[in-house]
């Protein structure tokens, strides 16, 4: 059996459309959690990951819970 797709869109639309890097679009904070172990962060989307990993970068994650 073969499965063929064709796309009726070039490479060129089909690429996301920003400018900037992946931190620019990091959420402000978490919706979810305070970070503690009886209540960790809760990570809901890319944005609030981008957020994580712009703060694990700024060395300001020490000691959270997700």
């Amino acid at each position: 059996m073969s499965i063929t797709m064709l796309s009726s869109v070039s490479a060129k639309e089909a690429s996301i459309e920003y400018q900037g890097v992946w931190t620019d679009y990091a959420a402000k904070e978490y919706v979810a959690g305070d970070g503690t172990k009886e209540s960790p962060y809760l990570i809901k989307d890319a944005s609030e990951l981008a957020l994580l990993a712009k703060n694990v970068n700024e060395k300001e994650e020490k000691d959270k819970y997700y």
